[in-house]
């Protein structure tokens, strides 16, 4: 219809039974409301039938139309336009990819903590793991990983929540060099002792090792030096105090002058021995030190440089290393495995580890870990809904009344339809009478004409001399192409 009203020329096409007779009733209703005059052309009588029969209320003079039938067309145009507006809202396709319609359809609402994905979509609207992806994107990577993708992610994850110190092993070991640290390890731990730095507790020892634990890349000899002094002075400060106060005017001063002189001196000299002691028991510590690291060295080659740097403050703390050991020769074992699933996922795309990775920190066990891969999807929709809807509040209140502006609009169509054959009648009716009364004379040769039993004028000429009334009369012609051609006045209009 809108069609129609738009455009002088327009082409229905459709196989029997799904609306081009009613469209075409409507159309010409629609133009008698308007005021216009129509001629339907149809080489099938049938045709032409079937449209005389779908607006035989036209034929039918009822009571004059009242100005209530105005507002509620306004109304129904208000809610066509709200309509509209709501179509817009569901329709608009959003930067997820999807619209609020699509959304809507592909997903099932959650309203409440019975409601079996509650906890789920709680966890996921939390953590937000998908942003920035679109819905086809997320398709395509639960698809892309519903294989043996998902389950070496899994494995691969178990593994190193199981042992954490094997992503710090390097990525070169082959299974000699394997089997060559899990020997000397095994030697380690045979023993049946306690694996740790054998030093005493004391605070000279320690304030080394804390030196090692702030370099722990390496301690030269300067700085052990400069540590030996540090110590001395806090150890024998009191051999470096001033014994003559400087008091030069007071007699006494003079009288033990020499004497304090030479005890400076020999607690000078005294100071100095000490340091060297001090000093040589620091660099035997740190022969000591060098010796047990050299000693678990060969870890340390197999370690990434930050676990290396990472053992070596183990070390340097005096802390036990046999469980460290155990966990090392742990990894060890399962290194190889490991590498191949680390191969395996090493065309995993960002998006996937992101699904992937959601998934497995958020899941029980393997079954809930699938399950959740396969409704991240939908799980991502409803976030989205509900992201969308706090944006669009007015819109999605229009789409709760829905089904109440359906009903209203289907009530007011209803009396609307009811009263258009009689609007249509009595806007003609009118217009007849206005033209009877300004062509009285030509009204009774009219009827002359169709009355006369003798000398019949063509229907051509009767038509051509009278249309002006008889198109008033009957503002909507049914006729075959034939008929057009033979009683038609042959001139335009």
């Amino acid at each position: 219809m809108k069609s129609v009203r738009d455009s002088d020329q327009l082409v229905i096409y459709g196989p029997p039974g799904t609306g081009k007779s009613q469209t075409i009733a409507n159309i010409i209703s629609d133009g008698l409301c308007k005021g216009k005059k129509i001629l339907m052309v149809s080489q099938k009588r049938a045709a032409l039938d079937v449209i005389y029969n779908r607006i035989s209320q036209l034929n039918s003079k009822v009571v004059i139309v009242h100005d209530a039938e105005k507002d509620k067309s306004r109304k129904i145009d208000r809610d066509i336009a709200e309509l509209e507006t709501l179509a817009q809202v569901l329709q608009k396709k959003r930067p997820f990819g999807l619209s609020l319609q699509q959304m809507y359809a592909r997903s099932k609402k959650i309203s409440s903590r019975e409601d079996p994905g509650y906890q789920d979509f709680r966890v996921f609207r939390e953590k937000d793991p998908c942003q920035g992806m679109t819905y086809d994107s997320l398709v395509s990577v639960v698809k892309d990983t519903a294989n043996e993708i998902a389950d070496s992610y899994y494995d691969f994850r178990k593994t190193i929540d199981k042992n954490k110190l094997i992503v710090k092993l390097k990525d070169n070991l082959d299974s000699i060099d394997i089997q060559e640290l899990l020997d000397k390890i095994e030697d380690e731990l045979q023993e049946g002792v306690e694996i740790k730095l054998p030093l005493a507790d004391n605070s000279r020892n320690n304030s080394l090792l804390q030196l090692y634990i702030e370099s722990p890349k390496g301690v030269n000899e300067d700085s052990i030096i400069n540590l030996a002094a540090k110590i001395n002075k806090e150890e024998n400060k009191e051999l470096l105090e001033k014994l003559n106060d400087g008091r030069w005017w007071n007699p006494v001063y003079w009288v033990n002058y020499g004497k304090n002189k030479k005890r400076e001196e020999a607690n000078s000299e005294e100071f100095n021995k000490r340091g060297e002691a001090i000093k040589g028991e620091l660099i035997s510590v740190a022969k000591e030190i060098y010796a047990f690291t050299n000693k678990m060295s060969f870890l340390m080659k197999a370690l990434k440089d930050e676990e290396g740097l990472n053992l070596l403050k183990l070390i340097y703390s005096k802390s036990p290393l046999n469980e460290y050991l155990q966990d090392a020769s742990s990894a060890l074992k399962n290194y190889e495995g490991f590498i191949s699933l680390k191969i395996k996922l090493s065309h995993m795309t960002d998006d996937q580890e992101k699904v992937l990775g959601y998934a497995y920190d958020n899941s029980n066990d393997r079954s809930h870990y699938r399950e959740l891969i396969n409704i991240i999807p939908e799980l991502a929709i409803l976030l989205e809904i509900s992201n969308a809807e706090k944006e669009d509040r007015e819109g999605v209140e229009r789409y709760k009344k829905f089904n109440l502006l359906i009903e209203e609009i289907n009530s007011l169509m209803k009396e609307k339809q009811d009263l258009i054959p009689e609007l249509i009648i009595n806007k003609w009716d009118t217009k007849i009478f206005n033209t009877l009364m300004n062509y009285q004379a030509e009204e009774k040769e009219l009827k002359r004409q169709a009355n006369k039993k003798r000398r019949l004028w063509p229907l051509r000429k009767y038509i051509g001399q009278f249309g002006h009334i008889l198109t008033d009369l009957f503002p909507c012609w049914l006729l075959s192409p034939e008929t057009v051609s033979e009683i038609m006045p042959l001139r335009p209009s």
